[in-house]
């Protein structure tokens, strides 16, 4: 398995308010995007790596998806009471992407969990999906049928959180568990490189290069050239 990280302030933003951690000998992978438009977006982000990669690593819960649930409760924990604390930061807010894999029975699980709207996606046979659900108003009207899910890409709710990191005093991630095999590409992303590329272009071009680094300046680039109105952040893991 090999993992590699990108991440860019983009053409438009005057910081980078994107934060990620990896951690191959545990492997660890988180990406956090601090809310846009808030007070300290970029110390929430930073904030919610350290404390979920802090909480998970030392955890002793029963299973991996309790494991990670912990995690991010205590990471929306610290960040609500930091943000309440100091006026500096009041309503600071991240998203929180957290991957992790293990071996079962010979074979390689991956378990997921997220809040807002940081996504991963699981590239395998040339096709890709989105396995992460975004937590965002748009997406809300998507699944409740006002919305298709064109309309939900373009729609001027598609950037409001329904759900996020130090937001609230309690928050729920949402919890997946994806079993991979040989030759499985995952990409964890902020919304400045899935704003930028469709899940075709993202398809398109992991077909030109199955080098990971290249192919991950690949996407930073592609983004760039299509706008790059956001902090671009990602990691590509390799199966």
């Amino acid at each position: 398995m090999e993992a590699v990280a990108v991440t860019d302030r983009g053409l438009i933003r005057a910081r980078n308010e994107d934060s990620y951690y990896i951690n191959d000998q545990k492997a660890l992978f988180v990406l956090c995007d601090g809310m846009g438009g808030h007070k300290a977006g970029n110390v929430a982000s930073q904030l919610a790596v350290k404390v979920i990669s802090g909480e998970y690593e030392s955890g002793a819960a029963a299973s991996i998806p309790d494991a990670l649930q912990e995690a991010i409760q205590k990471a929306n924990l610290s960040i609500w009471t930091t943000g309440n604390s100091n006026f500096d930061y009041k309503d600071m807010g991240t998203t929180a992407v957290v991957a992790t894999i293990s071996s079962r029975n010979g074979e390689l699980v991956m378990n997921i969990a997220n809040v807002g709207d940081s996504r991963l996606y699981l590239i395998r046979e040339d096709r890709i999906r989105q396995v992460t659900i975004d937590h965002t108003v748009a997406e809300q009207m998507r699944s409740q049928g006002v919305l298709t899910g064109e309309e939900a890409i373009h729609s001027p709710f598609n950037h409001v959180l329904t759900r996020a990191l130090g937001t609230h005093k309690d928050v729920y991630a949402d919890i997946f568990e994806e079993p991979l095999v040989s030759g499985d590409l995952v990409l964890m992303c902020s919304d400045g490189l899935s704003d930028m590329l469709s899940e075709q272009d993202l398809l398109q071009i992991s077909r030109e290069e199955k080098n990971i680094d290249r192919l991950s300046q690949l996407y930073l680039h592609a983004a760039l050239e299509k706008g790059g109105h956001d902090n671009i952040t990602l990691i590509i893991i390799a199966a």
